[in-house]
């Protein structure tokens, strides 16, 4: 997952969660990860720190600008990307 950078340097925290299985016979869900609430959200690949730097930047920017403003502070993402934030 990324976060936010330090140093104009990208960081990647990894996380490791452990997978549990449902003692009920029959469920639909027979396993399925520990979630951390405030810290990951379900197939979420920023921290939400990062996520609200790139909003920001995207307010204020938009498409293409934001995009290569992000680069060079070290927050790649496509243009795409934040054009759809």
């Amino acid at each position: 997952m990324a976060d936010a950078p330090v140093d104009c340097r990208r960081v990647a925290v990894v996380v490791r969660v452990r997978r549990l299985v449902c003692p009920i016979l029959g469920c639909e869900r027979q396993t399925f990860r520990e979630q951390l609430p405030g810290v990951l959200e379900r197939y979420q690949r920023r921290t939400p720190r990062l996520a609200a730097q790139i909003g920001a930047v995207v307010r204020e920017l938009a498409g293409r600008a934001g995009a290569r403003v992000m680069s060079a502070l070290a927050m790649q993402t496509s243009e795409n990307t934040a054009c759809a934030r």
